[in-house]
């Protein structure tokens, strides 16, 4: 259910994402889960929740049985109440990044097994065909999870080789950053020297500055950009590709 959260993520902060693997996405909630066996066991949430937990431990194992449907089973018995389950159905239903799937600018890959009933293949393949150069790749098999069942080995070679041999989506950039930054350029000199661990002794000495002006203008970034501390202005720096 993360997989349009971090379509969401991709889209609106794009500076900050470098590589964007899906597993088993949606782009709407309404689409998910249409199928009668998923209705049938939404039906007993509310009837039944020991049943319910049960039957949700079966469909979450593609009806394995068995120990691997028990562990679904105490999994979603630790980790749910009856309320809170309720209330993450009515809200997944409501999602829907369809609109923001294009606006996508990471290298992504989409993938999927095909006999998963709850989320189809088709939905796989219309995130695949919607962001902008994804790769789609399909496995067989029925397991939601990719570390379980055949071609888990297969599903991780495929992730490492994706993220390590992609070259990852453009930053922005220095012009624009330092165009739409409140500081000076000499200020943002100062600030990823500052993110890069340097102390205000090595900042003067490298910009042949005094200690004291190296002090003003800490204070100044400090002002500008809202922090307290070194880390804050690491973070900053850091989010706005200073560092």
């Amino acid at each position: 259910h993360s997989g349009a959260v971090a379509v969401a993520f991709a889209a609106n902060h794009p500076e900050r994402v470098s590589h964007l693997v899906l597993w088993c996405s949606y782009p709407r909630g309404a689409d998910y889960g249409r199928g009668p066996r998923v209705e049938a066991t939404r039906s007993l949430m509310d009837e039944d929740w020991e049943l319910w937990t049960k039957a949700e431990g079966f469909r979450l194992s593609e009806w394995e049985g068995g120990e691997v449907s028990r562990w679904f089973t105490e999994w979603l018995r630790e980790g749910l109440t009856k309320a809170g389950a309720r209330a993450a159905v009515s809200t997944l239903r409501k999602i829907d990044v369809t609109a923001l799937m294009p606006k996508v600018r990471a290298p992504t890959l989409v993938l999927h097994r095909t006999g998963l009933t709850a989320i189809t293949v088709e939905m796989a393949r219309e995130m695949a065909a919607t962001i902008p150069n994804a790769r789609l790749m399909l496995f067989e098999g029925s397991w939601i999870a990719p570390y379980l069942g055949a071609g888990a080995e297969e599903i991780a070679a495929a992730i490492r080789s994706f993220v390590l041999d992609t070259p990852a989506a453009p930053g922005p950039s220095a012009a624009a950053v330092t165009a739409a930054s409140p500081l000076t350029p000499r200020e943002t000199e100062i600030l990823r020297l500052l993110a890069a661990g340097r102390t205000s002794s090595e900042i003067s000495r490298e910009l042949t500055l005094s200690i004291r002006t190296v002090g003003r203008h800490i204070t100044n970034i400090y002002g500008k950009i809202g922090a307290r501390t070194r880390a804050d202005a690491t973070a900053y720096a850091v989010r706005n590709g200073l560092a």
